[in-house]
C-alpha cells in the first residue's frame, strides 16, 4: 500500500487497539470474547484501506503502459506516476526514461518529451527545505518540476545517464 493508504491503516491500527483497551474496561476483565472481538475488530480495520487502495488504483499501477510513445529501439528503464508542476498547477501523468529521453505523457495524450542531452542538470525538489518530493531538471536554462516517488533514485539514475550533477 502507498502514501494515504497507509496513514490510513494506522491510523484504524490505533482505533483498534484503543477499542480494545476500551473493551477490556467495560467488561473489567479479559476474557475469550473481548479478545476475539477486538482481533475481528482490528482485521476489519486493517482491511478497509487496503480494500480501498486496490479497487482505487490506476491501469498504470497494474502494469499497462501504453508504448506508443516510444521511439524505434527505445526501452523503457524506469516509469513511475508523477505531476508535472506547472506555474498555475500540476498535471498529473506517468513520468518514462528510456536510454536517450525523459518523457512525461498524460492519460489525454498531452506529452512532454527532453533528450538527455538537452538536460544540463538534475536535482532534488524540496518544497518545504525538509524532505524531497520530486525532481528538478534544467533544459534550455528553465526548470521543470516533477512530483515523483524516490525522487533521489530518478536522480541518480539520470545523471549516471548523462553525467550530470
Amino acid at each position: 500500500m502507498e502514501g494515504k493508504a497507509k496513514n490510513v491503516n494506522r491510523l484504524f491500527g490505533f482505533i483498534m487497539a484503543f477499542g480494545l483497551v476500551v473493551l477490556a474496561f467495560i467488561h473489567f476483565k479479559w476474557s475469550a470474547e473481548t479478545v476475539v472481538l477486538s482481533i475481528v475488530t482490528g482485521i476489519v480495520f486493517f482491511m478497509i484501506p487496503a480494500l480501498y487502495w486496490f479497487l482505487t488504483r490506476s491501469s498504470k499501477s497494474l502494469g499497462i503502459i501504453d508504448k506508443s510513445f516510444l521511439q524505434f529501439g527505445e526501452n523503457i528503464l524506469i516509469e513511475g506516476e508523477a505531476g508535472y508542476l506547472l506555474n498555475d498547477g500540476k498535471i498529473t501523468g506517468n513520468l518514462y526514461l528510456t536510454e536517450s529521453r525523459l518523457v512525461f505523457k498524460t492519460s489525454d495524450s498531452m506529452q512532454v518529451a527532453f533528450t538527455l542531452n538537452d538536460i544540463a542538470k538534475v536535482r532534488l525538489y524540496r518544497p518545504n527545505y525538509l524532505f524531497s518530493k520530486g525532481i528538478i531538471i534544467t533544459v534550455n536554462r528553465r526548470d521543470k518540476r516533477f512530483m515523483v516517488e524516490y525522487p533521489n533514485d530518478w536522480r541518480v539514475i539520470i545523471s549516471s545517464l548523462k553525467n550530470v550533477t
